[in-house]
């Protein structure tokens, strides 16, 4: 059954549509299963693929569901093949979103959800060493300012994480599970620390400098500007931190883990950065 996206008693204006109005947040049988249909086109469809007023989408399994994020809802949207409501007539925000960058992202998103479909290693460029904890391969480099620190290893054992400050006095400590932890809210000055994960009988010493914000790489402009849904904009900022040097894998990871237990774009990058694995840079 198609699902029905552009009814005769449509409000959009002639002029709104083909414009965004949000994206592909996840699906959960393989891809073909879900098509697009775009004017005289019919496109594939992966994770984060924009979508369109005017657009439909063809559902062939009659158990399969694709959830959309439609910029101008709270609350995600489940298409599926009983379903007849007309979620894509909505208006397009007032100001457009998909920007180059947030293109890019997408694509690698992308290819992400494919090869871990596939269940194809999901590197992009290659993978760092590091054992339980890629993440923390190379000494790292994160913008000063309060924050919660996010860490993340391979596996579900429990961790211990202990991160020393430059008079070597620990400035936060505690446990986590099922491969991620978050401290408390930390006041991070300039300097040297020293982050420390231990795993059963692994033990893994890492360099973290915290620098000024002001010498971290300036994002993406395209990124800065009004209207972008804040998930989608710290995805992508992720993503192209992560591109930028292996160095900054942890502060990406710090932008897309509070993300990755609600979206599965996030987990999937999230899973990725764990691994010590990057984008290639846009271009």
């Amino acid at each position: 059954m198609l699902i029905a996206v552009v009814a005769a008693t449509c409000r959009v204006s002639a002029q709104e549509t083909g414009r965004e109005i949000g994206y592909v947040e996840s699906f959960d049988k393989k891809a073909n299963v879900f098509v697009l249909h775009r004017g005289g086109q019919t496109l594939p469809i992966d994770a984060l693929t924009p979508v369109r007023t005017g657009d439909r989408i063809e559902v062939l399994d009659a158990t399969a569901k694709i959830v959309l994020r439609l910029v101008n809802r709270a609350t995600p949207v489940t298409v599926s093949r009983g379903n007849l409501d007309t979620p894509l007539t909505d208006p397009p925000p007032a100001h457009p979103f998909w920007t180059p960058t947030i293109a890019w992202a997408a694509s690698q998103i992308g290819k992400l959800d494919r090869d871990d479909r596939e269940q194809v290693a999901a590197s992009i460029r290659g993978s760092a060493s590091g054992g339980a904890v890629p993440l923390l391969a190379l000494a790292q480099t994160l913008p000063a300012g309060r924050q919660s620190l996010s860490i993340g290893w391979i596996g579900t054992a429990p961790a211990e994480i202990r991160l020393q400050g430059p008079d070597g006095k620990d400035v936060t400590s505690g446990q986590g599970t099922a491969g991620y932890w978050f401290s408390p809210m930390l006041d991070l000055a300039p300097g040297d620390f020293v982050i420390e994960v231990k795993i059963g009988a692994t033990r893994v010493r890492q360099l973290v400098t915290v620098v000024p914000a002001t010498s971290m790489p300036d994002i993406s402009p395209d990124l800065k500007q009004d209207g972008l849904p804040e998930p989608l904009r710290e995805l992508a900022t992720a993503a192209w931190l992560a591109a930028r040097d292996q160095r900054f894998i942890l502060a990406a990871f710090q932008h897309v883990a509070p993300f990755a237990r609600d979206s599965s774009p996030a987990k999937l990058l999230a899973r990725s950065l764990v691994r010590g694995e990057r984008p290639l840079p846009p271009g």
